[in-house]
């Protein structure tokens, strides 16, 4: 079995690693106000099933993890489990939800600073 080689990224990497992957989780924030628009009452419920799917996801991750540790994620997942093919297609898949979130997040943020600065030259 490989292993990852130890001390490979250093705390700055990390850190930067860590604020580019949760920068697209900037758009869940305003999440609650769109869900509402559709569930209406239903919002808590539609969290708490959102969360029980995120959870089994996490159990998967942490359990291909420990049989496999590599860097690549789900494209390592996939290509050991399903073949080259389902890896490459699982990474580009994954490389092009990027791509998705950046513009929502601006989308978003777009929206909330029209609707602020309304308030705003009307106070």
């Amino acid at each position: 079995m490989s292993e990852l080689k130890k001390n490979a990224i250093s705390w700055p990497g990390a850190i930067a690693m860590s604020i580019a992957i949760m920068a697209p989780a900037a758009g869940m924030m305003f999440a609650p106000q769109v869900v509402a628009q559709t569930a209406g009452g239903a919002v808590p419920l539609a969290f708490i099933v959102s969360l029980i799917g995120s959870l089994f996801v996490a159990n998967t991750i942490v359990q291909f993890a420990k049989r496999s540790p590599h860097a690549g994620s789900f494209f390592a997942y996939n290509t050991a489990g399903l073949g080259k093919v389902a890896g490459f297609v699982s990474g580009w898949l994954l490389f092009s939800g990027y791509f998705v979130f950046y513009p929502q997040n601006l989308l978003v943020s777009g929206i909330f600073y029209v609707i602020r600065m309304q308030v705003d030259i009307r106070d």
